[in-house]
């Protein structure tokens, strides 16, 4: 951070790659006690999900700089050092790119606020002539942000990225698979749980607890969740539940591969419930026993 401080001893732009990365650069400088300059922070990410993205789910460091055909060696890849060089040339590219796209195309900025807006914006009727300023699409790269209102058309977009990386592409070509046993082994394998496959059904055992998944015609027909409870000593010990038989739990599709994805979250929802709770009730206890020995001390 000393090196950062007398490197960058003034700078009137930060660019990073995601808002966390940039939430972590602004702790460690107070931190060490340094001071940020006055400046306008640019979240990459966050840019690429307008001009290229749809608005789903968002883009990766790694794809971005695939979709951009940017070389990169994947040993070196999220490496501080090697990712800051990587970063760079992705926000020339795309911003060289971006300005010829949009040459001759405009938008508005309120001065005040530095949203960017369509000339058509219903928000930008109630603005004052003395906040309106016209300017080129490229302000996006100028740390301007657009407006919710009319950001969510296509009026942005003009990069036709694939967002689908692999590992998206695995999941969906999995979620289309007949339900052979092999299958079946391959779907429990992506969300790490285990199975035991039966007839028609399919017996899953997460970290937290035992399912038993009923199948007819390559479709789920109903789903079995085991009845558990918990106290501090078991949780302690990890030891989350006893077996105390199954009930019928709402089936939330027909599609195995869903039903498994929902399995999955649902157990890693409970853990993290039950963990928190242990922790509140590790807190109460010695706050308790806090009090207690002042009371009797």
């Amino acid at each position: 951070m000393s090196c950062f401080a007398q490197t960058f001893y003034e700078y009137h732009y930060i660019v990073m790659w995601n808002r966390p990365a940039y939430d972590l650069l602004k702790k460690e400088l107070k931190k060490y006690g340094i001071s940020m300059k006055e400046h306008q922070v640019l979240i990459l990410q966050e840019i690429l999900g307008v001009i290229a993205g749809d608005g789903g789910k968002e883009i990766g460091f790694k794809t971005a700089l695939e979709c951009a055909q940017i070389k990169y060696d994947p040993s070196y890849l999220h490496y501080a050092r090697h990712d800051v060089n990587y970063l760079y040339q992705l926000f020339v590219k795309c911003l060289q790119i971006y300005e010829k796209r949009t040459e001759n195309e405009y938008c508005i900025v309120n001065t005040r606020t530095r949203k960017l807006h369509t000339k058509n914006c219903a928000y930008m009727r109630s603005t004052k002539p003395e906040h309106i300023l016209m300017v080129s699409k490229k302000a996006i790269f100028w740390g301007c942000t657009i407006c919710k209102h009319c950001g969510g058309n296509n009026t942005w977009k003009k990069f036709n990225w694939d967002y689908k990386c692999e590992d998206q592409k695995q999941k969906e070509k999995l979620s289309q698979l007949l339900l052979t046993e092999e299958n079946i082994e391959k779907i429990c394998k992506r969300f790490k749980v285990s199975c035991h496959i039966s007839n028609d059904m399919v017996f899953i055992r997460t970290a937290f607890s035992r399912w038993i998944v009923y199948l007819k015609d390559n479709k789920v027909e109903k789903v079995f969740h085991e009845n558990y409870r918990s106290n501090k000593s078991q949780l302690c010990k990890r030891n989350l539940k006893y077996m105390e038989g199954y009930h019928k739990q709402k089936c939330p599709s027909d599609e195995f591969y869903k039903v498994i994805r929902y399995i999955k979250s649902h157990d890693a929802g409970m853990v993290k419930k039950l963990y928190k709770k242990n922790r509140v009730e590790k807190l109460l206890e010695r706050v308790s026993m806090e009090t207690k020995s002042e009371k009797y001390g």
